[in-house]
């Protein structure tokens, strides 16, 4: 059964506009289990070959749960990431148009 862990951490609160990088390290599978990322609705999420899901930027839409889900023939196992995303960042540029 393979296991895996969440790098850097489980639950990451960031700053609308930020990138997001979570990593899915496998700890221990042979053979080496393949690795996907998944929302909480179970729709496939583009992720590199190394379980490395960016999102960017982050907005409120991005906030939520992503699932890491790593598979061979020993079975499967899961980890859940949960995103929380605070306000949104703004550029001077914008507060300048806000504001004219």
């Amino acid at each position: 059964m393979p296991k895996i862990e969440i790098m850097p951490a489980k639950k990451l609160t960031v700053t609308g506009g930020d990138t997001v990088v979570f990593r899915c390290v496998v700890k221990a599978g042979n053979p080496p289990p393949s690795v996907v990322w998944e929302t909480e609705e179970n729709k496939p999420l583009n992720s590199s070959n190394n379980g490395v899901l960016v999102i960017s930027p982050a907005s409120g839409d991005s906030q939520g749960k992503y699932i890491c889900k790593a598979t061979n023939v020993m079975g499967s196992t899961e980890a859940v990431a949960l995103l929380i995303v605070q306000g949104n960042s703004c550029s001077l540029n914008q507060l300048f148009a806000i504001h004219r």
